[in-house]
């Protein structure tokens, strides 16, 4: 079966003919519930939005906050009823019992020291370490110093 050759007029008129079958069509009718185009919020302008959140009918928005500061110190929420933790009575901070204070007693060592990567200073004897005292450059004078020009 030989396939059917479309010229370029075939073409343009079958596209003509699709256009006009799309602008005789009616759009669908919107959701049940939704916006009507007045109540839509526009991109560049005002629209719909809740009243219960964004209700400034008085015209001003602040309305509802406290707008003056007070004159003295005093916190007004400074007492909640509450405790805090950490203290006990009305006293000082709460630490551990002396029994696990006084049970550390070398204070120089490092519980972590064999979970620590050793470095390269680590593995130097004190020959090689010596590298790192060496004066680099000698100690300059400064010229301007005693604050003569």
């Amino acid at each position: 079966m030989a396939a059917r050759k479309f010229t370029t007029e075939d073409i343009e008129a079958h596209i003509q003919d699709i256009q006009n079958r799309k602008a005789s069509l009616k759009p669908p009718p919107p959701p049940e519930g939704s916006a009507k185009d007045d109540e839509r919020v526009m991109l560049d302008g005002g629209g719909y939005y809740d009243s219960d959140i964004y209700d400034i009918s008085n015209g001003n928005k602040y309305a509802n906050y406290v707008q003056s500061i007070g004159v003295d110190d005093i916190d007004d929420d400074e007492d909640d009823g509450g405790t805090t933790l950490g203290k006990k009575g009305g006293g000082g901070t709460y630490t551990a019992p002396r029994l696990f204070l006084n049970e550390m007693v070398d204070k120089d060592h490092d519980p972590m020291a064999q979970y620590k990567r050793p470095t390269i200073a680590d593995r130097e004897d004190n020959y090689r370490a010596r590298r790192q005292m060496q004066v680099i450059s000698p100690e300059r004078n400064d010229p301007f110093a005693d604050g003569r020009l």
